[in-house]
């Protein structure tokens, strides 16, 4: 979800931001970045992430 809004917010900054409301130039393009680097952070992380949901992923059952 976080890669394909960030997609969303490059698409729209290429196309002219018109999906998007800005209230400056460059916006949808920093929100796009900010996106990406939240991938990249989730990558870095997703052993770490993997053994949270394994540890408490079937606590309800």
């Amino acid at each position: 979800m976080t890669f394909e809004c960030g997609m969303r917010f490059l698409t729209d900054y290429l196309e002219g931001d018109t999906y998007f409301k800005i209230h400056r130039e460059g916006q949808n393009l920093d929100r796009c970045r900010t996106q990406f680097c939240l991938v990249e952070d989730m990558e870095r992380k997703w052993d770490t992430m993997k053994e949270i949901v394994r540890k408490y992923g079937n606590a309800g059952r």
